[in-house]
């Protein structure tokens, strides 16, 4: 975590100097880009301020609390909300001679989950220029003297690496069936070998390490957490995800069980299932008495419904009456007929088999169901839970979650924490509330996290050839998402951002695919022209990308759209008002960009960065080109993004077969998206990582805003002007 300290000698008093920082409500009117403080006095030495910064057109928003020793002459901060991950230090104030010296020291962690050893060291060089310029705002308006002394400035102090508090350890076991199981045992540094088992199995077309942030919080709490990757599924342990059925996930997790009483002579074993894992978890409950707690989180119990539900076709039907394919699409998935065949046959299958079963579980059970849950009706799972009167049966209902938990990161820890303390209630027999559940050390969880990545992402290669191939039928199933209002609003939020055109302006559409966004540019400000008279702007669109039948798709629709909206020809209809240029580039975005430095007005780059080897030098060579003073747009899928919703709107009001046909493949391409991230190939951004990009490769005046049905992080910033920079080194 980097460590930033820098202080300054000032010709004042110590004490008239330490009062003066104490008076933080008065820092916006001497020192720049402060904008407000309010302050809220808790007692005599201890206040909580809140903090509004513009650093370089950038905003910056965090709380704190704050300590004055009026003894020392210090003031210890600490953020407890906050646009950073941790933000803590120390002022002090100390006689030196005639003047006092006042030093400044900062933690700070930005909470970036992806290209942290490549934009970290340029965010803390400007953070050392930024704690520069604030003692030197502070010296100016406190003395009017020259300083005489610079004492050694933004030194900077080595990140040190502490022994972590929670060790994972990587196990391998085989299951009933011979087949090995690789996982990971995680568990506190200081265990005493007395706190209980919580075992997670994976969620359908997931791995180990989307369970890594609950199990740490589990960890952290008192327990130990076996996490493993499924048979025949995804990730490390053997096995083909198209052969996968919910009786293997079973034997897989009773397998678990016997790993954990062999190795450890442990028999009371908590489970926590998520998705359609909670179906399979929930008949292993009503086999195995070893599972004293089940948590489902938003688990699925009518897998007939939720299947219905995303295809809008009745698959469990269909394969009742024996109509049966040779291989189902699940969510990017091919999977064999054995699939829905076999949860049948072993009554996996509907609502009711469900209920059975949990008439058979005398455990205490919890389910955590996400309140927007577009896969899981509420009323299933109320049905499920008031099955059985015998054993406790809890229903948390959370707010603004998906079935992708995750997607809200509020929501997702309200979830994690509510997972905790029923697990404390229910295993350790005591009582604890949300706000004293411990949490992991966020460096520590990422750092895990990255590890794990990278093992996943060592088990296959990406090669240009393969991803061409897989980009060229991914964008052959994107027509579908023209229609869809979410995006639509998504690709009007972009022109917005980039700001009206001038004559002359040259456009760049950095990984263009079909041409989407220079096709809705177009037709908006045809559409303006034909509505209004306005005049459209002669300009320069420039699309690139690496599959070509992308960039034909785009020159057609593009044609089309001046064809229908202008006349035949370019811009030679409507009386000449029309000339835009069109100019098409086959290009890797991974090598340097052919155009000249300082050579662009505008540049969008739409949910493309996610998805380079190199995404910081793409963003790099994006700012090279940009003219100062022009505008970027960047965007990205936020973590864990969930398009159920934006799916069922779209296929609720589809007016023909084809429109829901093209539904199924966006939704299917977009699970081998998910999948690819999942092992360590793609990576999602969130809007701190965005922010962080956009600061480190020079930008000014960055704005995140969320859309695309909320699923997307859109980030916007300009290029300085070079007149306007300001060298701090030099004065």
């Amino acid at each position: 975590m980097p460590i930033i300290e820098s202080s300054i000698a000032i010709n004042r008093s110590a004490r008239e100097l330490f009062r003066l920082l104490k008076d933080m409500e008065a820092f916006p009117r001497f020192i720049t880009g402060v904008d407000q403080v309010k302050v809220k006095r808790l007692s005599t030495h201890q206040v909580v301020s809140e903090w509004k910064v513009n650093v370089g057109g950038t905003r910056v928003n965090w709380k704190e609390r704050d300590i004055f020793d009026d003894e020392s002459l210090t003031i210890k901060f600490k953020m407890t909300e906050g646009d950073f991950a941790s933000y803590s230090g120390l002022w002090q104030v100390m006689e030196d001679g005639t003047y006092s010296r006042l030093s400044f020291m900062l933690s700070i962690d930005w909470e970036l989950q992806h290209l942290r050893e490549e934009i970290i060291p340029e965010l803390e060089r400007k953070a050392k220029l930024a704690a520069r310029w604030m003692l030197r705002e502070i010296r100016n308006s406190a003395s009017s003297d020259r300083v005489l002394v610079q004492l050694p400035t933004t030194t900077a102090v080595p990140s040190l690496v502490t022994e972590g508090t929670i060790i994972s350890d990587p196990i391998m076991y085989k299951n009933r069936e011979g087949k090995r199981i690789i996982g990971f045992l995680d568990r506190p540094r200081a265990a005493s070998g007395e706190e209980p088992f919580i075992v997670m199995p994976p969620g359908y077309g997931e791995t180990k390490r989307d369970a890594l942030s609950i199990s740490y919080y589990l960890v952290k709490n008192g327990f130990r957490v076996v996490r493993y990757d499924a048979t025949d599924h995804l990730g490390e342990s053997e096995g083909d995800i198209t052969t996968t059925t919910m009786p293997k996930l079973k034997l897989d997790l009773l397998s678990t069980l016997d790993y954990v009483e062999g190795t450890f002579g442990v028999r009371r074993v908590g489970v926590i299932a998520s998705s359609l894992a909670e179906r399979m978890a929930i008949k292993a409950a009503a086999e195995d008495s070893r599972i004293v707690f089940l948590l489902g989180v938003v688990g699925v119990v009518n897998l007939q419904d939720t299947l219905q539900s995303i295809y809008r076709e009745d698959i469990i039907g269909d394969v009742s009456q024996g109509r049966i394919k040779d291989f189902y699409d699940v969510l990017g998935f091919d999977i064999d007929k054995e699939y829905p065949i076999s949860a049948i046959r072993e009554q996996y299958h509907d609502l009711q088999t469900t209920v059975n079963d949990m008439r058979q579980v005398n455990i205490p059970v919890v389910f955590l169901v996400a309140k927007h849950d577009a896969w899981v009706r509420l009323e299933d799972v109320r049905l499920v839970v008031e099955s059985s009167a015998g054993s406790p049966r809890d229903l948390h209902l959370i707010p603004e979650a998906m079935h992708q938990l995750f997607e809200n990161p509020r929501a997702a820890k309200v979830a994690v924490k509510q997972a905790v303390v029923s697990a404390t209630k229910y295993l350790y027999g005591k009582s604890l509330d949300l706000g004293d559940v411990a949490e992991p050390n966020l460096r520590e969880l990422a750092r895990q996290n990255q590890l794990e990545k990278q093992r996943l992402a060592s088990l296959s290669q990406i090669t240009t050839a393969g991803e061409q191939q897989f980009w060229t039928e991914y964008l052959s199933s994107y027509v579908m998402l023209s229609k869809v209002p979410d995006y639509q609003h998504y690709l009007s939020l972009i022109q917005e951002l980039l700001g009206d055109l001038k004559d002359g302006d040259v456009v760049l559409d950095a990984g263009c695919g079909v041409g989407y966004f220079g096709g809705w540019m177009l037709a908006t400000l045809l559409g303006r022209l034909k509505k209004t008279g306005t005049r459209v702007p002669r300009y320069q669109y420039l699309g690139v990308d690496f599959v070509q039948t992308a960039l034909d798709q785009a020159r057609t629709q593009h044609t089309e759209i001046l064809a229908k909206l202008v006349g035949p020809g370019r811009g030679s209809a409507k009386n000449g008002k029309v000339s835009v240029e069109f100019t098409y580039l086959l290009s890797d975005l991974n090598k340097p960009i052919p155009f000249a430095d300082s050579s662009l007005d505008k540049i969008c780059c739409s949910l493309v960065l996610s998805y380079l080897r190199e995404p910081l030098f793409c963003a790099r060579e994006l700012m090279r080109v940009l003219k100062p003073g022009g505008r970027i747009v960047v965007t990205s899928l936020k973590p864990y993004p969930d398009l159920s919703e934006i799916y069922r709107n779209f296929v609720s009001h589809a007016q023909t077969e084809q429109d829901v046909i093209e539904a199924r493949r966006l939704l299917s391409s977009a699970g081998r998206i998910r999948q690819k991230e999942g092992e360590g190939h793609y990576a999602f951004y969130s809007e701190k990582e965005l922010t962080a990009l956009m600061v480190a490769i020079g930008g000014e005046g960055v704005q995140v805003r969320r859309s695309f049905g909320n699923q997307a992080n859109v980030v916007v910033a300009t290029k300085p002007l070079r007149s306007n920079v300001r060298s701090i080194a030099r004065e």
